[in-house]
């Protein structure tokens, strides 16, 4: 099948960034697979880190994860032993979860993980380079928050 050119692979933005990803993971998940966790099970985790107790529904609006994505990472995270779950106290429906103190010491393991595999992402790169790369992955970011879905790749 013939792809239009602005979705060949080589010159295709969404799968170069999703390349980059997937290889940002790997470094990082070498450093956190001992602790029994990966770069997907972070965002609560640092969020938790950075805010103390959240809501269920907080977590899934500042992580950016789908519902559905993120009861599923905070079941594999509260069996991990990486969260706690309780009630709230005036919405039983609600969930509140809180960073264990297992959880807290991986957030100390990703700190200097995430930093190294930026370091690594951005070898080699001037001060310019790493300043306009961002900007434009700031845009594009942009770009598909707005999306209306009406894209062809």
């Amino acid at each position: 099948m013939d792809l239009p050119p602005a979705c060949d692979r080589d010159d295709a933005p969404g799968f170069l960034v999703n390349q980059a990803t997937r290889f940002f993971a790997r470094v990082v998940d070498r450093t956190l697979r001992p602790a029994g966790v990966t770069v997907a099970g972070l965002p609560p985790l640092l969020l938790l880190a950075a805010g103390g107790e959240m809501l269920q529904r907080d977590l899934v609006r500042h992580a950016a994860i789908r519902q559905p994505a993120m009861v599923a990472a905070l079941a594999r995270l509260q069996r991990d032993g990486l969260v706690a779950r309780r009630h709230h106290e005036r919405d039983g429906r609600a969930a509140v979860f809180s960073l264990t103190e297992r959880g807290a010491e991986v957030v100390a393991l990703a700190g200097p993980a995430l930093i190294e595999g930026n370091r690594r992402a951005l070898e080699g790169f001037s001060e310019e380079e790493r300043r306009m790369l961002t900007g434009l992955l700031r845009r594009m970011i942009a770009n598909l928050g707005e999306a209306d879905g009406n894209h062809r790749c």
